[in-house]
């Protein structure tokens, strides 16, 4: 899974959170094009050719695993993102165990449940969602607009994607609390 690039450019100087400016790279956002989901805060999980992985990151310095499969480089933060095997044997993916129904198609999905990040979605069990499970209708795709949406909703915030693109926004770039 390639680092998804926010729609709105950031200011990096100060607060950190979103300007109103857009990000050229997600112009195709604000052209109208793709379809707006609802990001669900967790951990990334990816279900590929019989497989079962969980994101990774890593740092500069760290030493890169042998079965690691590299994404993208993000040369700001200096991590690379990709994806490590789970391992249902180990203690510390006992969750993604857990979640894990051999039924699901190929995709990526959102670990979710009791001691996930302090489980802001509220479940009570621990699940796999699609990335593409909630569209969000009539998205108005304005600073102001989305803004104001991510207000009146407790999601962690949306992702458009179009065709092989996606780009985010999160509640917490406009500096709002869930």
């Amino acid at each position: 899974m390639k680092k998804i690039p926010t729609i709105f450019k950031r200011d990096y100087l100060n607060t950190y959170q979103v300007l109103d400016e857009i990000n050229s790279a997600c112009q195709w956002v604000f052209d109208g094009h793709g379809t707006a989901y609802r990001k669900w805060q967790g951990m990334p999980a990816l279900i590929y050719k019989n497989f079962y992985y969980k994101r990774a990151i890593i740092k500069r310095n760290q030493i890169i695993p042998k079965s690691f499969i590299p994404c993208t480089y993000d040369h700001q933060s200096e991590k690379l993102f990709g994806w490590l095997p789970v391992n249902f044997d180990a203690p510390q993916d006992q969750y993604y165990k857990k979640a894990f129904d051999p039924t699901l198609p190929e995709g990526t999905y959102e670990l979710v449940g009791p001691k996930i990040l302090g489980n802001p979605e509220k479940f009570q069990s621990y699940k796999l969602i699609n990335h593409t499970s909630m569209p969000l209708q009539n998205i108005n795709r304005s600073y102001k607009d989305i803004k104001a949406f991510l207000s009146e909703h407790n999601y962690e915030g949306i992702v458009f994607h179009h065709r092989s693109k996606m780009a985010k926004i999160k509640k917490k770039d406009f500096g709002l609390e869930r």
